[in-house]
């Protein structure tokens, strides 16, 4: 598909880009470590060694929630990092981590889920992961004694206020480093990625840190190793009882996720088929809102959309035009230009359509779409004359993937424009028909893209009509409109 063509080649060229990330990670974690190797040993080697050992368990121990979701780890060894810097100094976090990244790497080997197609090798993992563990354990270090916090006797009156903020830097510096590769690998936005990722799970992550490393440190303060072990127990073990639970539910997460996914693409599917009924009255409008839906889609992702709004985009594209099945075929049908008395019935299209997914179940979303989507910024558009950002951000999308998939056709009155005519077109009308940000993110799609994307969709489906020997009376269209027996042509529609 050209449009999914034309991301893949943006996330391809923002790839690029990660191994030099990972390895800047990596090597600013390895300076951390040298750091506090030769400068910051504490004297209590027994304790920081039985700390790493107690992190590492905590790591094996952990839970991947969803397959889908790389982020959706459960592990409490940064809680064991966090107790360190308290008990032995600002980088005993750092050194504790180096074990957590060992435990980490050794945990995926043997984790055949991990082992799944895209994901990167053990020795990358290794580095970046140590060495996003290393950066922010440190950064948290140093916050905490910088902000007056004790160590090796824990002081709450003293110690809960940089122990609070030097839990939220530890968590805010991985979140930091591990927002930018996913977002170099993938190509989603970082507010995106916090807001789908990330965002639910902070609040519970700070509780955890601060409660669970202040006990754990004052444990160990209080009874030494004991403590340490006596304070874990709990911990590990209901760990261990999570992860029983988890493997025993994972198979059915599994399948609930891809029964999720089937049923998704079952009813996109059916709207692609709606769409396309819809549009088989003759050659000059067949594939019409496939290929509006793939225009609004370029444009959307240049615009940079979020992922809820390229999803209600791609609905509403494929059933924007809904609405004329309740105008006469005749109209709809006609080869030449409408009177004005006809063009008053036609414009009754977006209404109905409205009106129709309105009553639908899990379509009624897509209602501001469907009415607005011949709306103009000038205020002169129908049916409710609303003006500039009155009209919903995707219906003005919708308008300018509606106009040019219009002008890039051929139309019985008309041949189609040329690209660079439409281009001059949509700027010629940027503030008057079209919002004007959105009409300059599609001259620069076009200019970029040009007709890899933007093709003349009549004059695909008048040669596979003529290749077919389908007559071109209006009894014979009808027909092919109500059985569907046009296959359509391929077009560059985004799943």
């Amino acid at each position: 598909m050209l449009a999914k063509a034309g991301r893949d080649a943006t996330v391809e060229s923002l790839r690029q880009w990660v191994p030099y990330y990972i390895s800047f990670v990596a090597m600013t974690g390895g300076l951390c470590l040298l750091s506090a190797y030769f400068f910051f040993v504490p004297e209590d080697l027994v304790g920081l060694v039985a700390f790493a050992l107690i992190a590492a368990v905590a790591e094996l121990m952990s839970v991947e929630l969803f397959l889908s979701s790389r982020q959706s780890r459960v592990s409490v060894s940064g809680i064991v990092a966090l107790a360190g810097i308290l008990s032995f100094g600002p980088m005993a976090g750092a050194l504790i981590h180096l074990s957590t990244g060992i435990a980490a790497t050794i945990h995926g080997l043997f984790d055949q889920d991990q082992q799944i197609e895209n994901r990167a090798g053990w020795f990358q993992k290794f580095v970046f992961n140590t060495g996003m563990w290393v950066i922010g354990s440190t950064g948290a270090g140093v916050l905490y004694v910088q902000l007056g916090g004790t160590v090796g006797t824990i002081h709450w009156a003293t110690s809960l206020i940089p122990l609070m903020f030097s839990a939220a830097a530890d968590i805010a510096i991985n979140l930091l480093i591990l927002i930018g590769v996913i977002s170099l690998q993938s190509g989603r936005r970082p507010l995106q990625i916090w807001q789908q990722d990330f965002q639910w799970t902070v609040p519970v992550t700070l509780a955890g840190s601060v409660v669970g490393g202040g006990i754990i440190a004052l444990a160990y303060g209080t009874f030494g190793i004991g403590g340490l072990l006596l304070t874990f127990l709990p911990v590990g073990a209901t760990g261990y009882a999570f992860r029983l639970y988890a493997d025993n539910i994972r198979q059915y997460v599994a399948e609930l996720e891809k029964a999720n996914q089937d049923l998704d693409k079952v009813n996109r599917d059916l709207l692609k088929t709606l769409g396309s009924i819809i549009d088989a009255d003759d050659k000059y409008t067949y594939g019409h809102s496939n290929q509006v839906t793939a225009y609004a889609q370029a444009i959307g992702r240049r615009m940079g959309l979020r992922h809820d709004q390229m999803d209600l985009l791609t609905r509403g594209g494929l059933v924007h035009d809904l609405g004329k099945v309740g105008v006469p075929d005749t109209i709809v049908s006609k080869p030449d230009r409408l009177t004005d008395e006809e063009f008053t019935l036609m414009k009754r299209h977006p209404v109905i359509g409205a009106e129709i997914v309105s009553q639908m179940q899990g379509l009624q979303d897509l209602t501001p779409l469907v009415r607005h989507h011949h709306e103009r910024w000038d205020g002169r558009g129908y049916p409710d004359g609303l003006m500039g950002e009155e009209i919903p951000l995707l219906a003005r999308v919708l308008c300018v993937a509606d106009s040019v998939e219009a002008m890039l056709s051929d139309r019985p009155y008309r041949a189609a424009l040329s690209l660079d005519d439409v281009v001059a077109e949509v700027k010629r009308c940027a503030g008057i028909q079209f919002d004007p940000e959105i009409a300059a993110y599609f001259v620069a799609l076009a200019k970029e893209e040009g007709e890899q994307i933007f093709t003349n969709n009549a004059g695909s489906v008048a040669n596979a009509l003529t290749t077919s020997g389908i007559s071109e009376t209006l009894a014979n269209r009808l027909y092919a409109k109500r059985s569907h027996t046009l296959e359509a042509p391929k077009i560059a529609v985004i799943n």
